[in-house]
């Protein structure tokens, strides 16, 4: 489904255009043969924090979590999931990530 990535078209022109590059860089090399309809808020979770540990900046983590949330409210609305996995995921400020 990310290689023909169908994005809100309330989004900016720009906002579309990055999330492609990003999911063409990013998504898709990371979820390889995943269904988004199946991918649970763990792997979510999992991305998002690898991204942290990889010390990509706060707003480009946020990028990657509106990135997927955008994705995961267009199968809601096309009836593929349930519920949004990315909707709830929070960010820890860098900080906290680099004491642990």
């Amino acid at each position: 489904m990310l290689y023909s990535l169908r994005l809100s078209p309330a989004l900016k022109h720009s906002t579309q255009k990055l999330y492609r590059i990003m999911a063409a860089k990013h998504l898709l090399p990371t979820l390889d043969n995943h269904k988004l309809c199946g991918l649970p808020r763990m792997h979510v979770l999992q991305f998002i924090g690898q991204k942290q540990r990889e010390k990509y900046a706060p707003q480009t983590r946020a990028h990657f979590r509106n990135l997927l949330s955008n994705l995961f409210s267009l199968a809601m609305t096309w009836g593929w999931i349930e519920f949004n996995p990315a909707q709830s995921t929070c960010l820890l400020p860098t900080m906290l990530a680099m004491k642990s």
